[in-house]
């Protein structure tokens, strides 16, 4: 598969030409591979590399991306170097893109590896090294390694400690703005919550009958929280929603889709969990209640 058709698929780039090198820091020579061409973007240049998707990456706090590309014979790599505003900025954009199916690479490295390209964080960087041919797990060790030789830990997110602790393994994504919100849940559809701005936001995966549910807590202001909660609720039931009460909670059915919304708000949070059938309504509710910390 030709490199282009795969780097468009996975991430909708469009490659422009550039001559800015200025704070390049990626090596010429990475083991056997040489380096054949770099580019680097920053600011609003970055929708000249990517055509569509550019957005999330400014919402969690982009800085500047350099791009290189390697050869060892016939085969290439691409390297893509992301510089975001600080750890927390790069620890957020590696959790909305990560794949908690993938496996994680080996410590002390955080990242995930993929079948096409694996991903790392590196303190304020997040690293993306992309195979166009088939690679081995060793190999593409080797040019993490080789690449980033020590990594800086990642940054504790402390947020993800309002999360449930049955949360499925790597599952965490932390949201600084309605875009990655609305990739992950209905929230983000109209902003209602403000999150980035005034509202504090993560979610996850919870497994409830062995299949896994989106779960997502919002932290802020309580007042502002429940007038967010009011707006939120008034567009869901223009969409075929009904409100239902259910003890301490409030379920909105889908009368369209048969699936529902759960949610709880006490004080400054308000905790929701998507996707509900009606088959497992009750022991989802039960489990809701009791999960709330």
């Amino acid at each position: 598969m030709c490199r282009d058709h795969v780097l468009v698929s996975l991430f909708g780039a469009a490659f422009i030409a550039t001559n800015t090198f200025a704070g390049d820091t990626l090596p010429g020579q990475l083991g056997p591979w040489g380096q054949t061409d770099r580019k680097m973007y920053a600011g609003q240049t970055l929708y000249d590399y990517i055509d569509g998707g550019a957005e999330v990456y400014f919402e969690y706090g982009f800085s500047a991306v350099e791009v290189s590309y390697y050869e060892k014979g016939e085969q290439e790599i691409l390297v893509e170097k992301y510089r975001m505003s600080s750890p927390q900025a790069a620890a957020g954009i590696y959790s909305f893109f990560k794949d908690v199916t993938a496996p994680s690479l080996p410590t002390p490295y955080v990242g995930k590896m993929h079948d096409l390209y694996l991903e790392c964080l590196n303190g304020g960087e997040y690293v993306k090294i992309i195979t166009y041919d088939s690679l081995s797990t060793s190999e593409r060790l080797a040019l993490l390694r080789d690449l980033v030789p020590a990594p800086e830990p990642a940054p504790e997110v402390g947020i993800y400690a309002l999360l449930p602790e049955e949360r499925l393994p790597d599952s965490e994504v932390y949201f600084n703005g309605p875009i990655a919100l609305k990739n992950f849940c209905p929230l983000g559809r109209g902003n209602y919550f403000g999150v980035g701005e005034r509202t504090r936001a993560v979610g996850c995966l919870v497994e409830i009958g062995g299949r896994p549910y989106k779960w997502v807590t919002l932290l802020g202001d309580s007042a502002q929280l429940q007038r967010d909660r009011e707006r939120f609720l008034a567009s869901q039931k223009k969409n075929d929603y009904v409100l239902r009460k259910k003890e301490t909670t409030d379920l909105l059915e889908d009368q369209l889709s048969d699936k529902s919304i759960v949610m709880r708000k006490r004080g400054d949070r308000i905790d929701f969990m998507f996707g509900i059938g009606k088959e497992e309504e009750e022991e989802s509710i039960i489990r809701f209640i009791r999960t709330v910390k």
